[in-house]
Parts: C-alpha cells; sequence; structure tokens
C-alpha cells in the first residue's frame, strides 16, 4: 500500500473516527470499496484527500454506480460526452437531504461539517487527527469569549470583512468601496481584517486586525475555524453593525454560510470576482460555496459582467450587482517607449511561467518586471531575474509607482481573472495592452481597446501581439484612444456611487 493510501486510511478516517461513527452497514461497504479502489490504483481524476467527498455519493445508489462507471468525477465534474463539465451545488442539494434521512447516526454536527468540507474543496479546511475534538464542533455551541476589541467606538454604515490590507486588487475594492458607502451614508464602515497579520501603521480608519490579537489565550491565528468565525461574529454584533460585506476572506464567507447572520437581522453580501483555476484545470475559489451563500440569504457582488453572467447560467442566480470600479483617466501623451511591462503579484494565477516563455521566444523585446511573490513560493524568481531580456524592477505600490518612461506596452498574462485594476490603470492612462482572454478582460479591452491572446494560446501568439504592437505606433494612438474614452464612460467615480447604492440597496 503507497504512503497516500496510508494517509487517506489513517487520517481520513481511521484518524478522525470517522467509520467508528457512521452506521456499520456503511463503514464496512466503505472500507471494501476503498480496498478494491487501493488494489485498482487511484482515479487520475482527484487526489486522495478528495475521498472524504464520497459518503455524499453513498447516500444516492444511482450516484455511487455512475461514479463507478467514471459518468462523473470528483468533486464536481460530470461527463458529458468526451467532456467533464462542472455541476452547480445548487443540482447537488438533494444529496444533502438524502444523507440526513438515511445516515440519522451520524449526528447533525458531522453532517454539517462534512457538507462544508465538501464544499470548500480546500486543504487547510479539512480537521487533522490532533484537531478533531475542536474542529468538529458546531460554531452554535462554542462558548463565546471576550475579545480584546480595539475598534473605534460608534455608528457603522458596514462591516467589511476581509482578508489582509495591501496592494492588491481586492484591496482596492475594499477602500473604493468604504468611501463609496461613506459619501452614499454620511457613515464609516467599520474594516475587519479575518486572515492574516496586518502592520498596524497599515490599517485603514476604523478597523480591527484580528490575527495581530490573542484570543481564548493563544494567537488569533492558532484557533480553530470556528473558533475565528466566532470571533467575527462577536466583533459584528458588538459593533452592532447591519450590513455585512465580506471580500475574499475565508472566514468572513465561513460565518455567512451559516447563517447566524441573518437570523440577527443583518444583511450580507460577498465577492464573486472569477473562478479560479488549479491543477489539472479544476475549479476552485469561493465560487464553489456560491450556492450555499445564495441559499443563506447572501447578496453576492463581482466587478465584472462575465461572473454575473455565470452565477446566472449555472447557479440560477440573478442578483448578481455589478460594480465597476472607478478610475481616473490622465492625458499625458500615449507611451512611445519600445520596452514591454509586466507587473502584478508573481504568484501561480499571473502566470509569470508564461512570462518567462514568452521572453525567451522573443529575445528581440525587453521586459520590465515589477512584482513580488504573494501567494506563491519564490520558485520563479531566479529564472525571471536570470533571464537576459528581462529586467527585475522589484515590488511596486500602486501602478502610479511604476516607472513607464521606457515602456511602450502592458503584457498581462493572468490564467484566470475578474477585471483586473492594474489593466484600467493602464488602460486609464494610455498604455496599450495585451492580454489574456479571461475571465472579464475580453468585456474591458473588446471593440478596439487592446490585443488579446486566448487562453490556450502558445507564447508565439502573445509574442506576435507584441511585435505588432510595437511596431505601429497609429494602433497604439487608437487603442489609447478608445481605453481611454471607455474607462471615462464607464468607470467613473459617479458610475461606481450608483453600483454602491444598487448593492446597499439589495441590502
Amino acid at each position: 500500500m503507497g504512503e497516500p493510501a496510508e494517509y487517506f486510511l489513517r487520517e481520513r478516517y481511521r484518524g478522525l473516527g470517522l467509520l467508528q461513527r457512521l452506521p456499520q452497514w456503511l463503514a464496512g461497504e466503505i472500507q471494501d470499496v476503498v480496498g478494491g479502489i487501493i488494489e485498482r490504483g487511484a482515479h487520475p481524476e482527484f487526489s486522495w484527500e478528495d475521498y472524504s467527498q464520497e459518503l455524499m455519493f453513498w447516500a444516492d445508489p444511482e450516484m455511487r454506480d455512475r461514479y463507478l462507471a467514471r459518468d462523473i468525477f470528483f468533486p464536481f465534474y460530470s461527463a458529458v460526452g468526451e467532456d467533464r463539465q462542472w455541476r452547480s451545488f445548487r443540482r447537488q442539494a438533494p444529496l444533502l437531504e438524502k444523507l440526513a434521512e438515511q445516515y440519522s447516526p451520524v449526528g447533525v454536527e458531522l453532517l454539517e461539517q462534512l457538507w462544508i468540507e465538501r464544499g470548500r474543496g480546500m486543504l487547510s479546511a479539512l480537521p487533522g487527527p490532533s484537531e478533531q475534538k475542536v474542529r468538529w464542533r458546531s460554531v452554535a455551541h462554542m462558548a463565546p469569549d471576550t475579545l480584546p476589541l480595539h475598534f473605534d467606538a460608534g455608528r457603522y454604515a458596514a462591516a467589511i470583512v476581509t482578508p489582509r490590507c495591501g496592494i492588491g486588487g481586492s484591496e482596492k475594492v475594499m477602500r473604493e468601496m468604504i468611501a463609496a458607502i461613506e459619501r452614499l451614508t454620511g457613515l464609516p464602515s467599520l474594516t475587519i481584517v479575518a486572515d492574516t497579520e496586518v502592520a498596524p501603521e497599515l490599517l485603514p480608519p476604523h478597523s480591527i486586525c484580528l490575527p495581530n490579537l490573542k484570543y481564548r489565550g493563544v494567537p488569533f491565528l492558532r484557533n480553530s475555524i470556528p473558533a475565528r468565525v466566532q470571533a467575527v461574529k462577536d466583533v459584528i454584533l458588538q459593533a452592532g453593525v447591519k450590513r455585512v460585506v465580506v471580500i475574499n476572506s475565508f472566514v468572513g464567507n465561513t460565518l455567512l454560510m451559516d447563517g447566524a447572520l441573518k437570523e440577527q437581522g443583518i444583511r450580507t453580501a460577498s465577492a464573486m470576482f472569477c473562478v479560479a483555476i488549479g491543477a489539472g484545470g479544476a475549479i476552485e475559489g469561493y465560487v464553489q460555496i456560491a450556492d450555499w451563500l445564495i441559499d443563506a440569504g447572501v447578496t453576492l457582488f463581482t466587478d465584472n459582467q462575465h461572473m454575473a453572467r455565470m452565477m446566472a447560467s449555472g447557479n440560477f442566480y440573478d442578483g448578481t450587482v455589478v460594480l465597476n470600479m472607478p478610475e481616473i483617466v490622465t492625458r499625458a501623451s500615449t507611451p512611445r517607449g519600445k520596452n514591454v511591462l509586466w507587473a502584478g503579484r508573481i504568484d501561480s494565477q499571473k502566470r509569470p511561467d508564461l512570462l518567462l516563455e514568452i521572453a525567451r521566444e522573443s529575445p528581440h523585446i525587453d521586459y520590465e518586471v515589477w512584482g513580488v511573490p504573494l501567494l506563491s513560493d519564490e520558485t520563479l524568481m531566479d529564472s525571471i531575474i536570470a533571464q537576459p531580456n528581462i529586467e527585475y524592477r522589484g515590488g511596486f505600490d500602486g501602478f502610479a509607482s511604476i516607472d513607464k518612461a521606457s515602456v511602450g506596452c502592458l503584457l498581462y498574462t493572468s490564467g484566470y481573472d475578474g477585471t483586473p485594476n492594474l489593466l484600467l490603470e493602464a488602460m486609464a492612462c494610455g498604455l496599450p495592452c495585451v492580454a489574456s482572454a479571461v475571465g472579464g478582460i475580453p468585456d474591458l479591452m473588446s471593440e478596439g481597446r487592446g490585443l488579446l491572446v486566448g487562453p490556450d494560446e502558445p507564447p508565439q501568439a502573445y509574442v506576435a501581439q507584441l511585435d505588432r504592437l510595437l511596431g505601429d505606433q497609429a494602433l497604439c494612438e487608437r487603442l489609447a484612444m478608445h481605453g481611454r474614452e471607455y474607462i471615462a464612460s464607464s468607470h467613473s467615480l459617479a458610475g461606481f456611487d450608483r453600483d454602491v447604492a444598487r448593492l446597499l440597496s439589495a441590502l
């Protein structure tokens, strides 16, 4: 038996005592099937950590048979001809009802945890054997502790729950939303940082960073997920806010799925910016929990029409509020340099590996690269620095801080995205862009506002577009003009305030 299989049997079932808590007939059936899977070898479509999800399939013999026949795949895919399509959680909801009927000896708390665990699809959310006693307890039964609260006293228009405070796109949405809410209501918002430590001097006014504090006698981030969720709930209730907006916070979204705030008369909203794509093309990110958020009465919002269309077609939800992020257009002359600018997080989402391939295919083009790793490791940094036609310029504090004197266009290679703020800023200052056609980018750059490259195109396709742009100043001027006109008309501050007013109305 290989190491992955041993991990699965020991820690996912034996170590957690799941088999002992299940009906005997079910435990035996799972053991038999698992043994057969191990003998035949693991399915290539998913990892061993996904196997706790198979309990949901055992609630429905037809689903089980289809799984064994390879008509459906973990975590949420169904076979349609030769293609695998993502299955909306809403369409899977009847499985939970059957599970509750057939597995009543399991207990409600374990059922709730299995359902949430299955939906998140995040390894970090799965409990380990040492955390069994604390992680499997319902949030509703956690004894509240007093948290040392340091946020400013007073009335708040809303509470904004965010994972961190930095210069990224989601943080810019947070800052712009806070400002718009105050313009519209005359009241500030309380910012709750829930997932990452932040230096106090970087926190905005009216904020509290929970990871900077101790909770239940230990650093906040060493508490279990339910305890952290309870802490955020305590802050919200103590602040007395009636609107809560979550922007990419894992802890915040877990709280919204619980539905406890709705019971307190608090209206809630959550951001859905893009569909994250993981290894092997698997869908990841918060879109996985969209159905549960919808069923919990949470209003969804986004920064791009592409995501709103996806929610309507895939989740049967027509209430997504689109916020067109504001950007100020500058009328300076179009940049005329010959270098190509690449800027952003040097993380897997932004495809720095594709940047390297493009640079290697175009030794005649010089690239200026700005950014640092934030969510990924630094594996590619040495290769980027060593590439002869790449000049690595280091990190940057906002697009305005980037030296653009010698660049003539922006290269954007993201593997998935919403509406990138970096592209808005580049177009607003007249910098022509070559970008991957993913997420909300085609809506932003179509109709002569930029040059798009298909998401599956090779590096040579990007090189061809860069050569075309750098060799045609008239084309650069046209793209700059159309881009600025679009930003001025569709991403104005007044328009953004109207969008935020729609969100507040939905709340």
